[in-house]
Parts: structure tokens; C-alpha cells; sequence
């Protein structure tokens, strides 16, 4: 679909024939981090005979940072070489389509958690001057998907998965809010496709909770269906609101401070559970804003706060800033200051525009710190 080769491993002969076919005769750029790069050998092994050359690139940072460090080594390293080959997930995926579309070389990856939804869109989370911003980058030409492998992943990027599908329900609220209050297009074919990505995670939590490889597969196939729904929106809309606002505004802030980041989709689901609250506040005290009815209509089928809190427990998730290392002041600095991530309306944009979410910020930290 949209020339975008998703691949599952074969048991028998080549892992990935489609693959294989597309690489033969590159140059490869091959590029892991020291989390991936134990399952990233046998593959290059496997595509040794067929392709021109591999040039191996490992990060040796436990926790990269897509940064001007980052995609700039990896800028230098790809001279010579035709397509970028990355073993990874959040991260690594996005580096490899950023550098790949900088560069015009075409770039694949093999999926290492089913971590986040971001594996085939056409844009990249990037750090650039202490910033998290969201820029232009290219689908990658395959995923190679081995349920084996993402079987393998740390439960907290399971986890991280789960908590990135959730945060669906209110990244599509904000992209209707911003059409029924300011006339932004949507698309609802794209939102058809979220929603049925969450619909599959739901239907399936029981066996993603058994952390085996038919729940894996379940819970990538939810992924990269939302990765098409941006892919047909051409942007992240569909996928990415004010819950992703947020993580990108504490990612930023743990970054500069040189902590560990948690995880984009941990962090997305606490978002998550704040805008739905956020948009329950304005409902329960009636504010006023244009189509505020209809918006309030799309509220009433949201779950409950306590319906995803529950999804987020069974799967050792984190509901509380607390248990990321998020203090009072930060979540207070972070709910007054998220919405300038992006130009994007969203329901922060909305209650610094009415100058409320000083009244809503208590709420919101008795709830959730």
C-alpha cells in the first residue's frame, strides 16, 4: 500500500523476499543502536551476498537522541551509499527517514518494538536547537516485521505502544474541534483509519497483555494502520494532537536537563488522559466557543478517564507524572506552555485562547501528579 513494502519474517528461505529484491546490488548504510543491534546481525548476514557493500553505523548511546549530533553523523556516514537501513523503533526510524529524505537515499527498517505508530509516516520527531520539532521525511520503502523480535521487547515499549493507539481518541477529537471551531479540512478516511487502529488494540488487549508474538503481530498491525492514516492525510494530524504536545514539551525539558526520556508513548497516554479531562472540564461547565454543542456531542463518546487508566494498569503503564520523574511545578509549567510544541489547534490552543487552563491546571494535578 502507498508503495510501502510491510514485510513479516518467513520461516522458510529468505526472511524477507520483497526486501531482498529491492536491496540487491545497494550500497547499504546499516545503522543500530546497542539495544538493536543483536538482532540486526542476523539480517545483515542473511543480505551480505546480495547487496554492493555494507557500512555499519552503531550508536553507542543507550537512550538516542534524535539531535543535530545524531542525524548529522549519520548525513556523513551516508556518503557513498544508496539506501539507509536502520534496526530500531521511535528513534532510529525517524532518523532514517529524515537523513533518507535529506539526502534523496532511499531507507528501510526493521521494526524492534511495537512502540509507536510512526514506522511509515512521512514526517520525523527531531531535535533541532533544544527543540522538538515535527519535519518533512519519506515513508520508508519497507518495514521488515519479526514477531519474534518485537516478543522480545522491554514490556514498558509494549506498553508505549498501547499508550500511542490510546491517544487516538483524543488526537481526532482535536482535529474535529479544530474543523467544526475553525474550518481546518479533515479527512475522514485517515480518521476511519485511526479509529479502527484502536478498535483492533481494544479487541486484542488480552492477547497483547500475553506478551507473545501473535499479540505483537495484532498490536504492529494497529501501528502502522495508523501510520497509513497519515500517510493519506499527508501529515500527522490524524495521529498526533495535544496529547503528543505535551510529551514533546517534557521530552524537550528532560532532554535539557541530561535525564533519561521516557518513553513517547508513555508519555502520550498521560497526555492523553489530560485533554480528555481537559475537554470533560469544558463540557461539565458549559464553555462557550463556536460548535461548541457539536464538540461537546463527540465528547459524550469518548471513553471514560478511568476506562483507559485501566487498559494503561494491565500493562504496568504509568497513570500518574509522578511515576515518570514529573514534579508539580514541571506538570503545572508543562499544562500552561505545551500548546507552543506546534501550530497546531488542538484543546490547549483552545483554553489558552478563552485564558481558562489557569483554571483548570488544579484539577488536573490532584488528578494526575
Amino acid at each position: 500500500m502507498f508503495g510501502i513494502n510491510v514485510e513479516y519474517k518467513k520461516q522458510e528461505g529468505a526472511s524477507y523476499p520483497i526486501f531482498n529484491k529491492n536491496i540487491k546490488g545497494k550500497k547499504v548504510l546499516a545503522v543500530c543502536d546497542v539495544n538493536t543491534e543483536k538482532f540486526f546481525l542476523p539480517l545483515l548476514e542473511e543480505i551480505k551476498p546480495i547487496v554492493d557493500s555494507i557500512k555499519f553505523l552503531k550508536f553507542d548511546d543507550e537512550e538516542l537522541v534524535p539531535d543535530e549530533t545524531a542525524y548529522g553523523r549519520m548525513e556523513q556516514e551516508v556518503k557513498g551509499c544508496d539506501w539507509i537501513l536502520v534496526a530500531g523503533s521511535g528513534t532510529l526510524n525517524d532518523l532514517g527517514k529524515y537523513v533518507g529524505a535529506k539526502c534523496g537515499v532511499k531507507n528501510s527498517t526493521l521494526a524492534t518494538a511495537p512502540s509507536m505508530d510512526g514506522f511509515i509516516s512521512t514526517v520525523a520527531a527531531i531535535m533541532t536547537g533544544g527543540k522538538k520539532v515535527t519535519l518533512p521525511a519519506q515513508s520508508p520503502s519497507d518495514i521488515l516485521v519479526d514477531p519474534e523480535i518485537l516478543a522480545k521487547a522491554p514490556a514498558h515499549m509494549i506498553g508505549a505502544g498501547v499508550g500511542d493507539i490510546l491517544g487516538k481518541y483524543n488526537s481526532v477529537l482535536d482535529w474535529r474541534l479544530a474543523n467544526l471551531k475553525n474550518g481546518e479540512p479533515i479527512n475522514e478516511e485517515s480518521i476511519a483509519l485511526t479509529l479502527k487502529a484502536v478498535d483492533d488494540v481494544l479487541i486484542n488487549m488480552d492477547k497483547i497483555l500475553e506478551y507473545n508474538p501473535q499479540g505483537m503481530v495484532y498490536l504492529m498491525d494497529a501501528l502502522i494502520t495508523s501510520g497509513y492514516a497519515m500517510v493519506i492525510a499527508g501529515n500527522s494530524r490524524p495521529a498526533s494532537g495535544g496529547e503528543h504536545h505535551t510529551s514533546h514539551y517534557l521530552e524537550m525539558d528532560f532532554v535539557k536537563k541530561g535525564l533519561p526520556v521516557p518513553l513517547h508513548g508513555i508519555k502520550v497516554g498521560l497526555g492523553t488522559l489530560v485533554c480528555i479531562s481537559i475537554y470533560r472540564w469544558l463540557k461539565d461547565n458549559d464553555v462557550k466557543f463556536t460548535n461548541s454543542d457539536k464538540v461537546y456531542e463527540l465528547v459524550d463518546k469518548l471513553p471514560k478517564e478511568e476506562e483507559i487508566i485501566s487498559h494503561l494498569k494491565r500493562l504496568n503503564t504509568p497513570v500518574t507524572y509522578t511515576e515518570i520523574g514529573v514534579d508539580k511545578a514541571l506538570l503545572e509549567e508543562m499544562l500552561l506552555n505545551a500548546y507552543t510544541v506546534r501550530e497546531r489547534y488542538t484543546v490547549l490552543s483552545l483554553c489558552k485562547e478563552l485564558d481558562i487552563m489557569k483554571d483548570v491546571v488544579p484539577m488536573l494535578v490532584e488528578k494526575y501528579l
